[in-house]
């Protein structure tokens, strides 16, 4: 008996080992890093080096195996160009350190740790400053805590950006991080982005950024994607302070390259100075194929909550074709089955059946549309950019005259139906003309004398523009943007309120709380964005404003309420809920 016990305890011991220790456990050696040290009595590595050279030391990281630098307190400078000269350095790309997958630095105290970088100024007006940076940060599993790291007259204090494939799936952690660049000067003035973090993401990279400090001289704020994404990166940001010194009133920049995912930029808890703008483009816009030119190229989708108020503005292109009808309670619709719809109008990769918008806009067929109401007109939206602009590869392949090409002998056909009747427009010229087989050459008719063709036709029924649907996107801070059901047509940049029912309606001047400013025209029934606190222009030609009695231009520090007229804004109101922090600026609260 005790020789059967004896054995069923070393069968069970030995299946305790293999599903214990049969695969190699993964566990961080630390390495220690002092710059007055004594390697092997009191550190490991020493000196204004020894960050580098500890990371050089690292041949092994694996998942299963990592390091750890740590980093006594001390100042660690780069101060000549012959000090940005970490392995792997390259024409273009220099930095005093450079990461390594799997290996971590960690500062003992962020304010005592210091990793400065600075060349200096005159060192010719054609020398490339843009090729250096403090840390070049292009690592997988390599976090980065409790340390000062500053840029003077270089690129970025952090640099990580490996363009499409370069960071692909990676996941990275900044932590308690004080990330300065102090600005460039004199010669080093060739290079104008003085960001604490310089930031391009990958397809599908992660990275998560808590409680730092980011100074600039400019905006402290930076990130782009890069083209042809396959999954979506994302960028979180927790607990982190922005301080930007610049007269622009800038705190940051999401330029939408085409990766063509719903890229996110997690925003909590974060706070900011009198840099408060927060702004969006699509330049350089990378994709070249005709394939991969997206009709709507805002690509970054912001989201949190927590934050300081900001004012938000865009400038995109991927320009679609936008008929808006003329009538009251129009509508508008295209023929899927005539000629010219597949070439200008649908996007081919539409998923099949009707999706309702939060806003009511119905997608069908490969655009959009939504019927008209009271002074809210109708319209439909092709899906196709068909802007006359180049590609990044300057090439001219997607403008209307390179979509239709030659129809003087094969006339193409569009059929727009409004309220109900249809309009052929025919097209029968060859609208490429010598662009038709060169596709650095653009076409003959420019988009404008083609939409004038088609306004023609359709005479005063209807109107035909281009529209960068991409404009249509607001940050969705949850804590200021909310979407409701309206009880009245409500015109976007409108004062509202809401009724006893919880539903949106239009404010008047007898109304002693408000709600926020309508972002969209909302139709009764419908759902509508709302901004409920903020910042909101008063400029006319943004996208998101709000709407005022006369368009004089405001005065700092003056003050605004409800018109006479429902929804309107005067600075003659008796009731007062929005005060001007500069020209064309506003703030408001709710109560």
């Amino acid at each position: 008996m005790k020789y059967i016990i004896r054995i069923m305890f070393y069968v069970y011991l030995s299946i305790f080992n293999v599903l214990n220790f049969g695969q190699s456990k993964s566990y961080t050696k630390v390495i220690k890093v002092k710059i007055n040290g004594t390697p092997g009595k009191d550190c490991d590595f020493a000196g204004n080096r020894a960050i580098e050279d500890a990371i050089e030391s690292i041949h092994d990281a694996s998942e299963n195996k990592r390091y750890e630098i740590l980093i006594y307190p001390g100042i660690y400078k780069a101060l000549d160009t012959s000090e940005f000269n970490s392995a792997g350095s390259f024409s273009g790309n220099y930095a005093f350190i450079r990461g390594k997958d799997y290996v971590s630095i960690k500062g003992t105290v962020r304010d005592s740790v210091i990793i400065d970088g600075e060349l200096p100024d005159n060192l010719g007006k054609n020398f490339s400053y843009a090729s250096y940076s403090t840390l070049f940060w292009n690592a997988n599993q390599a976090s980065i805590e409790n340390l000062t790291i500053i840029a003077k007259n270089l690129r970025y204090p952090i640099h990580m950006d490996g363009s499409r494939l370069g960071m692909e799936y990676t996941y990275n952690k900044l932590k308690n991080l004080k990330l300065l660049h102090l600005g460039n000067s004199n010669d080093a003035l060739n290079w104008k982005s003085y960001h604490p973090l310089g930031l391009g993401m990958s397809n599908g990279q992660v990275l998560e950024v808590d409680s730092s400090y980011f100074q600039s001289t400019t905006w402290p704020l930076y990130v782009h994607n890069n083209k042809n994404f396959t999954k979506r990166a994302k960028l979180i940001f927790n607990d982190c302070i922005f301080v930007g010194l610049g007269d622009q009133k800038l705190l940051a920049m999401f330029q939408n390259l085409g990766s063509q995912k719903s890229d996110e930029v997690i925003i909590n808890n974060c706070t900011w100075n009198k840099g408060y703008i927060m702004q969006a483009d699509d330049w350089p816009y990378l994709p070249t194929s005709l394939e991969n030119q997206s009709y709507n190229h805002c690509n970054f989708k912001i989201k949190g909550s927590g934050n300081s108020p900001f004012l938000w503005e865009s400038s995109f292109k991927g320009e679609t074709l936008k008929i808006t009808s003329n009538s009251v309670d129009g509508t508008v619709r295209f023929d899927p089955k005539c000629s010219a719809f597949p070439l200008i109008i649908k996007d081919k990769h539409y998923k099949i059946g009707k999706y309702v918008k939060y806003n009511g806009e119905i997608e069908d067929e490969g655009y959009s549309y939504r019927d008209g109401s009271g002074s809210i007109k109708g319209y439909a939206t092709g899906y196709l950019d068909v802007g006359d602009e180049p590609t990044y590869d300057n090439t001219y392949i997607k403008s209307l005259g390179k979509r239709l090409g030659d129809c003087s002998a094969h006339h193409k056909i569009l059929v727009v139906i409004i309220n109900g009747k249809k309009y052929k427009i025919i097209f029968n010229k060859n609208y490429a003309g010598t662009g038709l087989h060169n596709p650095w050459a653009p076409s003959d008719y420019s988009n404008d004398q083609i939409i004038a063709l088609m306004n023609k036709v359709l005479g005063t029924v209807a109107n035909i523009s281009l529209y960068a649907v991409g404009n249509d996107y607001y940050p969705e801070f949850s804590d200021y943007l909310d979407t409701l059901k309206s009880s009245e047509n409500i015109e976007k940049g409108m004062v509202v309120v809401k009724n006893k029912s919880g539903e949106l309606k239009i404010a008047t001047k007898d109304d002693r709380e408000i709600f926020g400013v309508a972002l969209d025209d909302v139709i009764a029934g419908k759902m509508g964005r709302v901004l409920m606190k903020g910042y909101i222009s008063s400029d006319q030609t943004q996208r998101f404003c709000v709407l005022l009695k006369t368009n004089l231009p405001i005065k700092e520090g003056e003050k605004f309420g409800i018109s006479q007229i429902p929804g309107i804004l005067s600075n003659s109101a008796s009731l007062k809920f929005f005060t001007a922090i500069s020209d064309h600026v506003l703030a408001f609260s709710l109560k």
